[in-house]
Formats: structure tokens, C-alpha cells, sequence
């Protein structure tokens, strides 16, 4: 692209270097032994969990309605939780039959299950989700567009989900029906993802034209701190007349409050970037105003179509309206740029970013970090490393993460060693140490995580949980129970207090 230039000395040249030669491991033979980590996975840091025991208990219902005097506290299908019931533990048949011989489907509590000792839950009255039949009813009732129609599906009592409502609206709209007469009913049957029913009501009220009314609505969801999403301006994307649509309902958004406002505009540019209609997103900004989070949308979405000069476009536009763009606009381009090995371009945009008084995040730097790691090239992330602390920002662990991981593909782990003692620094240094030792306990090493956490402990720092409970069961396993209690003794002898590494 010939619109990014840079100069011998920048990012670009520092990416361009060859990469460093490999080195065959040389483990230390007091700390480390041979290992071949040939399944590594960095990413997963999934924590050892107990099942916790409730903490208060919640008695039985049976099918009449009475309490047993036993009470239990158990866990069921998602389609129970509703009553509130989720503590903890494995879920009881007994339980599970008096349950369903109450209703397996249903929202909120009644006096008489209040009574059996099911509490604040926020409902005064006990509904259930409508059954198939009683969704054909409210749909007929549409069709045959009965006067009386919210009256008669309030006195039905029941909940909705979020695609019941869906096949209301869309029947309303295929009517040619406002929704007014059902909508506060339906806000009311579905107390979840409110934010998707309100913007269907508005959706509704744009297939119609019926501007007035729509803004009379938007102005009482305001009152209420309703945030409209993309779902409320699909009438926009299939009207003919595209560009006089959007004038209309931009008009009627600048009338209306935050944050019914601001989520609307940022909904109809969401929606027409989405489908890379960015002419439309930029009329929107036109008639409304400029703002850096409307652009940060429009980068993001030409990023993900691959169209990285348009994102470069876009920051430049956002600087000639006056809008400073931020570190995370940048990123996300640059990080496009380098997962497309795009390396020139990223570092010319990356000297673009300095010139323009935009400090680098740390999450910059840990794009190149990643890229020159996945190339090999751990020079240039020590030089990054350095640049870093040189400017004062703390790399984030997951960045140390990157560089622990590409050593182990390559089976260098004495340098992943070394790197992490000379990481003693930073104060997530705990945590960049329990990252190693974990990599060796997949790399099936457990000893070498062992001695990882021993230098921890005599630093009087705790490493990550889950990682010391780890390499507690593997010493167990494989029979080392003197090495795993003297493990356990030392870890106690530290104290709580001490700094502990996040995994």
C-alpha cells in the first residue's frame, strides 16, 4: 500500500530481522530434565473447581403445594432456574418430580410457593411460559385483530422468550399492525432482554411510517434508560428509499434523550457497517454528529472484512474532524495487519501512531510481541520488552505468555527459564511464574513446576491456585507424596497476606 512509508529505522526494519538461530535446549541440571511438550495449550488457564455446598437450604415442593419438613438444595436443567432454586450440589429426583408436577415451565413466585419458602424473587405472581396452544390463540387473536387484545392476553398470565415475541412481531408486521396495543404487555411477559423487545416495538413502528408515534415511544424509553440495539432499524435496511429513511429517523433520535439516543445512532451504524453499507454509516454521522466511538465501529467492521487501508482511511479521517483517535483504534488495525503478516504496513502505521501523539497501550506492543514470537523472533520482543519499560508501561502477563509458549514450541526452555527469572521486576512476576510452571505441567514435567513453585515460595510469594493445586495432584500421582506435602508444608509457612500470581 503505497500510502504507509518508513524510514530505515523504524518498527518495520526491526520486524524485517532475521530470525534469531535455534539453539538446542541446555537444561539446568539441578532445576530442569528432559521433556518434549508436544501438546502445549497456553491458552487454557481453566481453574480446579470444588462443587460448593449450599449454603441455605430450600424445601421440596410437592404437586399439591405443601412443604415436606426435609429440605434440600440442588442444582437442575436451565429451564428450573427461573424459580430461583440454583445453589449448588447434584440435583435430587424427588425434587425434580415435585417440581414438574408443579409446572416445568414457568417464571416468578406465588403466595402458596412463597409460603413453602421460595423468597425474594421479584415477581408477585407465579407465570408460566405459554404453551404451543396458547401461542396459537395470541396469534389468532392478532389476525383476527381483536379490539380487545392486550386485555385478553394479560388475563392469560404468561411469559415469554425472546423468540415467542419475535413470531408476535412478525406477525404484527405482516398484519401491517402497530405494536402499541401489545407492547407494554409484552415488555411485561418477557422481563429479560428487554433492550431486544423495545427495539422490536421500534422496528415495528418504522415498517409502519409511523414516525410520531415512534417518537413518543423513544421518548418514554429514555425516561426509562432504554438501550436500543441493531434489531430496531432492520425496517431501515429494507426500505427503498434508504437515505430518506435514515433522515427521518435520525431526526426523530436527535430529539430523544440519553441514552435512548446515543445507543440509536450507534445501533443504525452498527447495522449498516455490519453489511458494508459505510456510505450510510457515514450519512448518519452527517446529520448527527462525529464521534470517535461511532468511527471505532466502522474500523472494526472494515478490519474484519480485510479492508485495511480503509481502516487506515478512517483513523485519517477521524484526525482531519478533529477526533483524536485512540490506542485501541489503532490496535485494532494494527493487529489485523500483523495477523495478515502485513509487517510493513504495521510498522509504517505504527510510526503514524507516534507521530500523532497517540501513546502506544500496553496491548499494543503486545501485538508485536505476538507476531515477532510467531515468527521466531524473540530479539525484537526483548526489544519491545525494553522499549516498554523504557516508557514506563507494564506489559500485561498474557503478553509475558506469548514469549513463554513461543520458547517452548521451539523447545528452548532454558531461555524460557532465564527469561522468566529476569522477569522478577514486575510485579506480576508470580503470575509470569506460575505461567512456566504450568506450561511444564502439560509438558509433562512436573518436577520442573515443582522447583518453579519452590522459588516462588522462598520469595515468600504464592503462585497462582490453581496451578500449585495442580502440581500437588501430579506429584501424588505419579507417587512423589514427600515432595508434595513438603510443597504444601511451605506454602502455609508464607502466609496469606503474601502477593499472589493471577494466572
Amino acid at each position: 500500500m503505497n500510502r504507509f512509508r518508513y524510514s530505515s529505522h523504524n518498527l518495520y526494519s526491526l520486524l524485517s530481522q532475521p530470525k534469531s538461530p535455534l539453539h538446542p535446549p541446555t537444561l539446568p541440571s539441578q532445576t530442569l530434565v528432559s521433556l518434549d511438550p508436544s501438546s502445549i495449550d497456553f491458552s487454557n488457564s481453566n481453574q480446579f473447581h470444588t462443587n460448593s455446598s449450599c449454603s441455605s437450604t430450600i424445601p421440596s415442593v410437592s404437586s399439591t403445594g405443601s412443604c415436606p419438613d426435609s429440605a434440600l438444595a440442588s442444582p437442575f436443567s436451565i429451564k428450573f432456574r427461573s424459580l430461583h432454586l440454583y445453589r449448588g450440589g447434584y440435583i435430587d429426583k424427588g425434587l425434580l418430580v415435585n417440581l414438574y408436577l408443579v409446572k416445568h415451565h414457568c417464571y416468578g413466585t406465588s403466595s402458596s410457593v412463597n409460603q413453602c419458602g421460595f423468597r425474594n424473587v421479584g415477581v408477585n405472581e407465579l407465570r408460566y411460559f405459554a404453551s404451543h396452544k396458547q401461542v396459537r390463540d395470541i396469534l389468532g387473536m392478532i389476525r383476527r385483530k381483536d379490539n380487545d387484545l392486550e386485555s385478553k392476553v394479560r388475563s392469560m398470565n404468561v411469559s415469554l422468550n425472546l423468540k415467542m415475541c419475535s413470531r408476535f412481531f412478525e406477525e404484527l408486521n405482516n398484519q401491517k399492525r402497530d405494536a402499541l396495543a401489545v407492547c407494554d404487555w409484552i415488555r411485561y411477559a418477557h422481563p429479560s432482554c428487554r433492550n431486544d423487545v423495545h427495539s422490536m416495538v421500534i422496528d415495528n413502528l418504522g415498517r409502519l411510517g409511523n414516525y410520531d408515534a415512534m417518537a413518543r415511544v423513544l421518548s418514554e424509553f429514555a425516561k426509562k434508560k432504554v438501550r436500543l440495539v441493531p434489531l430496531a432499524f432492520e425496517f431501515v435496511s429494507l426500505s427503498p428509499l434508504k437515505e430518506a429513511t435514515v433522515m427521518k429517523v435520525v431526526d426523530v433520535l436527535k430529539a430523544v434523550e440519553e441514552p435512548t439516543r446515543g445507543s440509536g445512532l450507534c445501533s443504525l451504524i452498527k447495522m449498516f457497517s455490519a453489511v458494508g453499507s459505510f456510505d450510510m454509516a457515514e450519512l448518519v454521522m452527517q446529520l448527527s454528529e462525529r464521534k470517535a466511538t461511532f468511527y471505532k465501529i466502522m474500523v472494526v467492521e472494515k478490519c474484519g472484512k480485510g479492508d485495511f487501508e480503509g481502516a487506515a482511511d478512517l483513523v485519517e479521517v477521524m484526525r482531519k474532524h478533529g477526533l483524536k483517535p485512540e490506542a485501541k483504534i489503532y490496535n485494532y488495525v494494527l493487529s489485523t495487519l500483523c495477523k495478515h503478516d502485513k509487517s510493513a504496513e504495521a510498522g509504517a502505521l505504527f510510526e503514524e501512531m507516534l507521530a500523532s501523539e497517540c501513546a502506544p497501550d500496553p496491548i499494543t506492543y503486545e501485538i508485536f510481541v505476538c507476531h515477532s514470537c510467531k515468527a521466531g523472533n524473540f530479539d525484537l520482543a526483548r526489544k519491545l520488552l525494553d522499549r516498554m519499560n523504557a516508557q514506563g508501561i507494564e506489559p500485561r502477563v498474557s503478553m509475558h505468555g506469548v514469549i513463554l509458549k513461543g520458547y517452548f514450541n521451539l523447545k528452548r526452555f532454558e531461555e524460557a527459564y532465564e527469561y522468566v527469572m529476569a522477569c522478577d521486576r514486575y510485579i506480576c512476576f508470580p503470575a509470569i511464574c506460575s505461567t512456566l510452571a504450568r506450561l511444564y505441567v502439560k509438558a509433562d514435567n512436573v518436577i520442573v513446576a515443582h522447583n518453579l513453585l519452590l522459588e516462588l515460595i522462598d520469595r515468600g510469594l504464592r503462585p497462582d491456585q490453581s496451578v500449585y493445586t495442580n502440581v500437588f495432584r501430579r506429584l501424588i500421582d505419579t507417587g512423589r507424596t514427600a515432595l508434595a506435602e513438603d510443597l504444601r508444608s511451605r506454602l502455609s509457612s508464607i502466609g496469606s497476606k503474601s502477593t499472589m500470581g493471577a494466572g
